[in-house]
């Protein structure tokens, strides 16, 4: 199957286990002034495109992996 892939790729700490578990959840947020909607609404908004996010974490980082299916 063919798709286009967006990916964006930070070089931070990496998401912590019990935190990634849980990514995706409304109002779920490690931030101060977040409300935690961010990315639950782009995965709703990515699936209605019969897309997926997929995301890798580690020490040396995070990468967030949107996917898209194509046709050509």
């Amino acid at each position: 199957d063919k798709q286009v892939v967006l990916a964006v790729q930070d070089q931070g700490e990496g998401i912590p286990p019990y935190i990634l578990k849980k990514l995706g959840t409304p109002f779920l947020t490690t931030k101060d002034k977040g409300t935690g909607l961010g990315l639950s609404v782009c995965l709703h908004i990515v699936a209605k495109h019969r897309g997926s996010i997929d995301v890798q974490t580690g020490e040396n980082g995070t990468a967030f992996f949107v996917k898209f299916p194509c046709e050509f």
